[in-house]
C-alpha cells in the first residue's frame, strides 16, 4: 500500500494561496495515521453498513451461489477489485449515517489532502470541490487506504 496517492481533478478548481490566484488540477491524498482514526473508523463503519445492505438484497434476490473457485477469489488484490465508483456506490447504500460520513471525509481532507501536491486543503477549498470530484475522491481514498486497510486486517483474523 502506498503512503499517497494522486487524483486529477475533472473540473480543475481555482483558489487562492498566499495572495496568489491557482488552479488545481489534482489532489494528492496521504495515507492516514493515527490522528485520523476516528474520521476513518467513521468511513469504514459506513461502507460496511452499505456493503451488508447490498449483500441482503443480493441473498433476497438470488439464491445462487457465487460462479467463482476459492482459487479466483485469493487471484484477486487487496480491495477484492472494488472500483472507486463501485466503493461510493455501496457508500451510498448504508442505511444510516451517510452525512456524518461525508462530513468526515471533509474533515479528513483537511488533514491528508494537498492541492496540487503541497497546498494544504483548507475548508473553503473542500467545499469548492464540484460533487463529481469530491466523490472521485472519497472513492480513490475508500479503495487506496480504508477498504486496503479493512481488508487487509480482516485477512488476519
Amino acid at each position: 500500500m502506498s503512503n499517497f496517492i494522486e487524483v486529477k481533478l475533472v473540473d480543475e478548481m481555482k483558489y487562492d494561496h498566499q495572495g496568489e490566484k491557482k488552479t488545481a488540477k489534482f489532489v494528492t491524498l496521504n495515507k492516514p495515521t493515527a490522528k485520523n482514526i476516528n474520521l476513518t473508523s467513521v468511513l469504514k463503519n459506513t461502507f460496511q453498513s452499505g456493503a451488508a445492505v447490498i449483500s441482503e438484497r443480493v441473498k433476497q434476490d438470488s439464491s445462487d451461489v457465487s460462479s467463482k473457485s476459492e482459487s479466483e477469489n485469493e487471484d484477486e488484490d487487496e480491495t477484492l477489485g472494488i472500483s472507486p465508483s463501485d466503493a461510493v456506490s455501496l457508500f451510498y447504500n448504508a442505511e444510516n449515517g451517510i452525512e456524518k460520513s461525508m462530513d468526515a471525509f471533509k474533515k479528513l481532507l483537511k488533514d491528508v489532502g494537498l492541492f496540487d501536491g503541497d497546498v494544504n486543503a483548507t475548508s473553503v477549498m473542500v467545499d469548492a470541490l464540484s460533487v463529481e470530484d469530491f466523490e472521485n475522491l472519497l472513492g480513490e481514498y475508500l479503495v487506496n487506504f480504508i477498504l486496503a486497510s479493512l481488508f487487509k486486517n480482516q485477512n488476519k483474523s
